[in-house]
């Protein structure tokens, strides 16, 4: 698909994380996207790895002309003014320096303003951003909703641990792109919207070993580093907690043991600072380790082109990186008294004392254990997906998807069968589970006392039809090869003649119309859907912290959207609206439908009385989480990008995680 006429901007931060963006980008230029990269000012160079690859970098503040800058003057009046009277409330706040707060708020400010500058002048139709958890992140995503632009994030590193910020991870993503199944993971328990999220691998690395390990660039590294030829490499991957240790002992008492025999190459992690690195550390092991080469700034790809082993200093994403080139890991614990990351999940040896080296020069003998391998490999398997073979390909199959949806437009899909005065068609797929189709088609027999009525069947099963003999009475019965739950309700309302649509899914059994008719005359009306215990299991649809359409129990359903297994709406509602969208996953239909019908005028409510029960789950109720079904679940939210309804309550949304967290 061409992307000729799109504007996609990324914006960029610390080079060790824009470089999961470059590949993508390039993508999206290939495709013929116009393409610009911005950040802001800080007190890092962050438009320098731009400018370095011959490219222009915009900063935010470039945006601002003087409107822009009375907006910046008058908020921060105004929004000081309030802060001083509420700066003591929390204890917290008395700890932190006023001239920090100060600043930091300040710039806060400014950046709002710039951003809602930028995003009137350059009007993106995408914005790239690493991820939304910090304030940049939230900034822009933000303002892609305030815009209507699509907002495209990314996995940050390794998440070798729980976090708060994961919570917040898909607040306004339209997309985020995970390497695999073990983030993902990693996420939902934080609450991060699973509608949201598409597996497809590291970008950064689906390129690297095409580029780093080719055998001139490996001897380039070896003349640059000075590397002896004929002794084995072992390079050491330096966490955040071991880069500041000043202490020689201790980095004795590391390389003890370790010998002559291999070349012992340090990498230093790009957080610690270039003053304290060349003045403390760099200087401590010209002084004390001579042997050992010492690096900050050396790019770390080039550094595993030409290691045979890796040993890891606490937690570094590199570690999980040099095992994906097929570099053995040996580990030691960071310094704060937590195990071993990588050793405890099998997939490291421990060089720990009393062990020490032992199991490295075995290694260097004998080769991985086996059941060390073992675990790599399907540690791997969880941890990238795909092993990252399609990662750039699928990005750019996601930047299409969530570009190639335009926002909706009302179009009339007019029924082919004349409306009956006062008749109710009521639309039933057949699905798959022939048993539930049955019992929910006899409970309509059984239950539905409307003077009027048809029952309108949508078989796309072929046992589904033997079944039709054991029930009485007059249904229309009409064939549909597709697999959709949307795809099967419109074709049913083709062949249906009521002034009254219900469409019901399989595994609810009608039960009490209630005020269903004249709730649905008004537009759409939704049933509470109660389990066979008697509870709530849903009275309609609402949408979470995340946009996410979920599951509602509440008494009253909220003026969100109908939904849970039975929509019953007027004739008129459906053509308006547009039928259901047989694009989106089965799960999201309703909820699309809802707010189509909404657009086009309709109420939407739940109507008194009206219930359904809840017999079984067919393949219609509930979501359908299939890896191959991401594009129908980022459809909904690419469609609908800048409208959807949201909870802004943050705080009700954690004791939501936590209520769930304690009954699993």
């Amino acid at each position: 698909m061409s992307l000729q006429g799109r504007k996609v901007c990324c914006f960029v931060a610390l080079p060790h994380h824009s470089r999961f963006m470059w590949p993508v980008m390039e993508q999206v230029r290939q495709a013929g996207a116009e393409i610009l990269f911005f950040t802001t000012s800080s007190d890092y160079p962050f438009e320098r790895d731009v400018l370095q690859r011959g490219l222009p970098c915009r900063l935010l503040q470039e945006y601002a002309d003087a409107a822009t800058r009375d907006k910046i003057a008058v908020t921060q009046r105004e929004f000081f003014e309030q802060w001083q009277q509420r700066i003591f409330d929390w204890d917290g706040m008395k700890h932190w320096p006023l001239v920090l707060q100060s600043s930091l708020i300040s710039q806060a400010l400014e950046e709002y303003h710039c951003l809602q500058a930028f995003m009137e002048a350059e009007q993106p139709d995408l914005v790239l951003a690493l991820h939304e958890r910090n304030r940049w992140g939230k900034l822009l995503g933000h303002m892609c909703r305030q815009f209507g632009a699509a907002y495209l994030t990314f996995q940050e590193g390794d998440y070798y641990e729980d976090r708060l910020s994961f919570t917040g991870h898909t607040e306004y993503t339209t997309a985020l792109l995970l390497w695999g199944r073990n983030t993902r993971e990693c996420l939902l328990r934080h609450g991060a919207s699973r509608n949201k999220i598409a597996l497809i691998g590291n970008t950064h690395l689906a390129n690297v070993e095409a580029q780093y390990f080719t055998e001139a660039q490996r001897r380039a590294t070896c003349e640059e580093l000075g590397l002896p030829r004929g002794k084995k490499v072992v390079l050491f991957l330096v966490g955040l907690q071991w880069g500041v240790v000043k202490n020689a002992d201790l980095w004795q008492a590391l390389l003890d043991g370790l010998g002559d025999e291999v070349v012992k190459v340090f990498k230093w992690h790009p957080k610690v600072s270039a003053h304290s690195f060349h003045t403390n550390q760099a200087r401590m092991f010209q002084e004390h380790f001579p042997d050992c080469i010492v690096v900050q700034d050396f790019d770390a790809y080039r550094l595993l082109a030409v290691s045979d082993y890796c040993v890891t200093l606490g937690k570094t994403t590199l570690a999980v990186e040099a095992l994906c080139f097929g570099r053995p890991l040996f580990s030691l614990p960071g310094l704060d008294g937590e195990g071993d990351h990588y050793a405890s999940q099998g997939i490291a040896q421990s060089v720990a004392q009393p062990v020490g080296w032992q199991p490295l020069f075995d290694t260097m003998r004998n080769g991985v254990p086996a059941r060390i391998q073992a675990q790599v490999d399907d540690y791997l398997d969880g941890f990238f997906f795909d092993r990252n073979k399609q990662a750039l390909a699928k990005a750019r199959s996601v930047i299409e998807v969530l570009l190639a949806e335009p926002a909706p437009a009302l179009r009339q899909r007019r029924l082919q069968n004349d409306a009956v005065a006062g008749r109710v068609s009521f639309i039933l797929p057949s699905g798959t589970d022939t048993r539930l189709f049955l019992q929910t088609l006899v409970s309509l027999a059984e239950k539905v006392d409307f003077p009027d009525w048809e029952a309108v069947v949508v078989l796309n099963h072929p046992a589904a039809a033997e079944c039709l003999a054991a029930v009485a009475g007059d249904v229309t019965v009409v064939e549909c090869d597709q697999r959709r739950l949307a795809a099967l309700y419109n074709r049913g309302a083709q062949h249906a003649s009521g002034e009254i649509l219900v469409f019901l899914t399989p595994g609810l059994l009608y039960f009490r119309a209630g005020a269903l008719l004249d709730t649905a005359r008004q537009g759409v009306a939704g049933v509470t859907v109660r389990r066979p215990d008697g509870t709530v299991h849903s009275t309609g649809i609402r949408f979470d912290f995340n946009s996410d359409p979920v599951l509602s129990t509440a008494a009253r359903l909220k003026p969100e959207a109908a939904g849970g297994g039975c929509l019953a709406l007027a004739r008129k509602v459906y053509e308006a609206a547009g039928g259901f969208d047989a694009t989106l996953a089965d799960h999201l239909i309703e909820a699309d439908f809802c707010l189509a019908a909404r657009e086009a005028g309709a109420a939407v409510m739940l109507a008194d009385g009206a219930e359904c029960l809840l017999a079984g789950r067919s393949e219609f109720i509930g979501p359908s989480w299939e890896e191959e079904d991401w594009p129908g679940r980022l459809r909904f939210f690419a469609k609908w990008r800048g409208r959807l309804p949201k909870s802004d309550d943050y705080l009700a949304y954690l004791a939501s995680l936590a209520d769930n967290a304690q009954r699993s």
